[in-house]
């Protein structure tokens, strides 16, 4: 049977190895021992001294390429074989040492003791061929150069993958495989050698130390014809060693062997190999170098997973279930039988692949109360078994290794009881107890258990015997406690019958529950609710409470505090006649308007004023009341100026005092003033300005969109009126005009581009400047009138070449105006100015004949200068500046 290859952890192959190998290698030995004087092997035609039946090339000149058309030709250049290198060759180079020989268990393990020749090792690998006819292990190795000598490797195949004491190696395990690979000197076909592992017995067993374990009595595997091999004669280029580089000759070796007629047709796990070197051709010889093992993924048959669960689980009672199989081989039993308990599970790690195998669950010998419920195979994979819950049996087939067959089997005995417990008041503040009897009978906790619960707990029995005439009744009643109903509808599979506290069924199912809820109540309700005008309440304002009453939590009296839409609720209070609640003295500002209580039911309570009496004499009685409270609201009167400050005087017919003044300290409002009223009830107020000369109301509004002629206040409502003022402003017109004769004689004509200051008011002491435009007008806005600032002043500043007709500046008294152009400015500040151009003249002698004549000039502007004969000046001259319009009039006398 060809083996196939499948990963399994250590601890699977564990067991597998132990048990399967040891008939294997009987089988093998006895296969080998027949053979033994066979020629040699029976050679294939792919390659000159390949196996029969193996598509693997073994050439006499060995080598890594495919060299042989035939199809299929299988060489180490395509094929995935499992591949390990030595660390490299000096002193970090491992290897054996301290005299380590093949039957040293835990051989030594070096550093740096190997020289770069015959036994310096570089590479090896491994590959199993499966075919129809059987499986090929093939086998090769490289070492650093040629050797002079004997070649001896030794490939060391182990089932555990456990390294031993030294770290490397991998534990051996009775009947793991040493193939060896002995080459006489300057020979080039190898004889190959198989021993197994003893692990125990008499010395006999062994090929040469004196006791087990040891490797046992070797067979050679070529003279049965189950091996071949070569090395390579020849250099091989690295462009044909798939990356091992160029290999010189003779240091490179391959071995083909027949791993069916070694190992049989069971199960077999060879999951670790490695590969060392001799010394020489004496098996005792020590061990040199070695490559660090390498994982082979050498795994056959299949896997067989039964697990138990039961209902209950955990189950209480531990009970073992019992299971045959069919048609079921294992390398160590047949047809096994075995046991589970809940949360066990029977795992055959190797089971030979075949057909019809079957495990069965024995219904017959099934626990006292328990039944199959189901089996569940989803968990399987590669093969999907058939399950027959009626018979307890699952048949199915293995045909890969690769297959898992993993069933779970469900039992179930027994029902399910829950009684549970809920109170009136949820939760219970005392915290009661609640005591039950049965009559019923369960798996783990006796006959007929009694028990006690409290609010929201639960009491579960999941493993009811089936039976009738089954019992729970509440009968133990905390005191000041009533029974009040018992709900079962939860249940299912089960038709409850109640009477009173006390529910008879059956169970006659595992999957029947009974879910019963018992009900029991105390005491009454008293709720307080808060309700505040307005609402919501922006002061949160808390509002204190006294009661005359006791709880079942164990309050007595107790006294609390509420804010708007809030409530405080004792859903447990004790019975009792003249019980009370009150609200105590009420926070500055407020006032009790209204306790309503006829949300309450079940009872009649009086109330006076802020006192309400009341009786509780059931649990479902409710007293609900609810006090509402109301804010006195405020007005405030803001007076702001958006210019200067004043006192201003307000009036109102609903609000005291009346008159008022108001004053204010700046412009804005941070200088505003303010009057309050507080304490006022819910209305219709009002409040007016008495608006002063020379002010101007601006705007009167409330911040609630009320008119301050109505204001509309709701509790606890503050509304705050504004008044702006703002001063009259006025503005100074400026007309300037000259004398011109260019524009005509006799008249005044305008004069453009003439400037003023005007000073005064709460102008900046340098005042502001203003320039007549071409009608010769200047205008400034915005000044404060003057009946509040006083007078402004106006002063040209007079144009060169001219004269003021009237000289000196201008006093205006601004009224209120409001016009751009200033067009609207009072008569007294509408301010007109005339100027008078001045003239130079020049009156002057010129005599033709140079001091041929003196002259004098006198002309009649007082003041001038004049010019006498006696100066004796033949050209005399005179200026006289800045003359008004006038006549003058100049003598002239020239000498005589």
């Amino acid at each position: 049977m060809p083996h196939t290859t499948r990963i399994r952890t250590p601890e699977e192959r564990i067991t597998f190895r132990r048990r399967c190998l040891r008939a294997a290698a009987v089988t093998g030995i006895l296969a080998l021992g027949a053979t033994a004087f066979i020629g040699g092997p029976a050679l294939a035609a792919h390659g000159d001294v390949s196996l029969i039946g193996s598509d693997f090339e073994i050439d006499t000149d060995a080598n890594l390429k495919v060299d042989h058309a035939t199809p299929p030709s299988l060489d180490w250049a395509n094929v995935n074989e499992a591949r390990q290198a030595d660390t490299e060759s000096g002193t970090g180079d491992d290897s054996f040492g301290q005299g380590s020989k093949e039957d040293t268990e835990v051989p030594s393990v070096v550093s740096g003791s190997i020289p770069p020749n015959k036994s310096d090792l570089k590479n090896f690998g491994t590959y199993l061929e499966e075919t129809p006819g059987g499986d090929f292990l093939h086998m090769f190795w490289h070492r650093v150069q040629d050797p002079t000598g004997t070649t001896n490797m030794d490939f060391e195949f182990n089932q555990s993958e456990t390294l031993s004491a030294n770290g490397v190696t991998p534990v051996r395990t009775d009947g793991d495989l040493l193939i060896q690979y002995d080459l006489a000197n300057g020979g080039t076909n190898p004889e190959l050698f198989l021993s197994r592992w003893v692990a125990s017995g008499p010395k006999s067993q062994c090929e040469a130390a004196n006791s087990t374990p040891c490797w046992g009595t070797r067979v050679n595997l070529s003279a049965a014809g189950d091996a071949t091999g070569s090395i390579n004669t020849s250099m091989i280029p690295a462009a044909d060693t798939e990356g091992l580089g160029d290999i010189s000759a003779r240091t490179f070796g391959e071995a083909s062997v027949d791993f069916s007629a070694i190992v049989g047709d069971g199960c077999v796990t060879f999951g670790s190999a490695y590969l060392k070197s001799r010394s020489s051709d004496s098996f005792t010889a020590a061990m040199k170098d070695f490559i660090a093992p390498l994982d082979t993924g050498i795994d056959s048959c299949a896997q067989v997973i039964i697990r138990k669960v039961t209902d209950p689980s955990p189950d209480p009672s531990d009970s073992s279930f019992s299971y045959t199989t069919g048609n079921f081989e294992t390398p160590t039993e047949t047809n096994p039988s075995f046991s589970l308990k809940n949360g066990e599970s029977q795992d055959y790690s190797q089971v030979f692949i075949g057909s019809g195998l079957t495990v069965t669950e024995d219904l017959a010998a099934l626990p006292a109360g328990w039944k199959l419920d189901s089996i569940d195979c989803s968990a399987s994979t590669g093969v999907t078994p058939l399950t027959d819950v009626a018979t307890g049996t699952i048949t199915f087939d293995l045909d890969a290794n690769s297959d898992i067959v993993d069933c779970t089997y469900y039992n179930e005995t027994g029902g399910t009881v829950i009684v549970r417990k809920v109170t009136d008041p949820d939760p219970d503040p005392s915290n009661a107890s609640f005591g039950y009897s049965t009559v019923l009978d369960t798996l783990t906790n006796g006959t007929d258990p009694s028990f006690s619960l409290g609010n929201g707990e639960s009491q579960t029995y999941d493993d009811v015997l089936l039976g009738t005439g089954y019992t729970i009744t509440e009968d133990s009643l905390p005191a000041g406690w009533a029974f009040e109903d018992l709900d079962c509808s939860a249940s299912s599979g089960v038709s409850p019958n109640i009477v009173g506290a006390t529910v008879t069924f059956d169970i006659d199912d595992a999957s029947d529950v009974l879910d019963c809820t018992y009900g029991n109540q105390t005491g009454g309700t008293v709720i307080v609710r808060k309700v505040t005008q307005p609402s919501p309440d922006a002061s949160d304002t808390s509002f204190d409470y006294s009661t005359a009453f006791s709880t079942l939590s164990g309050a007595t009296d107790p006294t609390f505090s509420l804010k708007d839409g809030e409530q405080q609720t004792y859903s447990d209070v004790l019975f009792g006649t003249g019980l009370t609640v009150a609200e105590g003295a009420l926070p500055p500002g407020w006032e009790l308007i209204d306790v309503d209580c006829s949300q309450s039911s079940g009872v009649t309570p009086v109330i006076v004023d802020e006192l309400v009496t009341f009786t509780i004499d059931d649990a479902e009685d409710v007293l609900d009341c609810t006090y509402t409270n109301r804010a006195f609201g405020s007005i405030v009167v803001e007076k702001i100026t958006d210019s200067g400050s004043g006192s201003f005087e307000f009036t109102s017919t609903t609000l005291s005092p009346s008159p008022f003044t108001l004053t204010t300290t700046a412009a804005g409002a941070g200088g505003k003033d303010s009057q309050t009223f507080s304490n006022l009830d819910p209305g219709t107020y009002d409040v007016a300005e008495t608006i002063p000369d020379f002010w101007n109301l601006v705007s009167a509004t409330c911040d609630d969109g009320s008119d301050p002629s109505a204001i509309g206040l709701s509790p606890g409502e503050t509304v705050t009126c504004t008044f702006n003022d703002d001063r009259e402003l006025g503005s100074i017109r400026i007309e300037k005009d000259r004398k011109h004769a260019a524009d005509g004689l006799g008249v005044n004509h305008p004069h453009e581009g003439v400037d003023f200051t005007i000073t005064g008011g709460e102008l900046p002491a340098e005042g502001v400047t203003v320039t007549t435009d071409a009608n010769g007008v200047a205008c400034y806005t915005g000044l404060v009138v003057s009946g509040l600032v006083g007078n402004y002043t106006v002063e040209e500043s007079i144009p060169a070449g001219y004269v003021m007709a009237v000289p000196g500046t201008q006093t205006a008294n601004v009224a209120e105006a409001s016009a751009d152009d200033c067009s609207d400015a009072n008569a007294g500040a509408v301010k007109q100015f005339t100027n008078i151009p001045l003239t130079n003249i020049t009156v002057s002698v010129d005599s033709q004949v140079p001091g041929g004549t003196f002259s004098s000039i006198e002309c009649d502007v007082a003041g001038s200068d004049s010019v006498a004969i006696a100066d004796a000046i033949d050209d005399p001259s005179i200026t006289i500046n800045d003359l008004e319009p006038r006549t003058v009039v100049c003598t002239i006398v020239i000498d005589p």
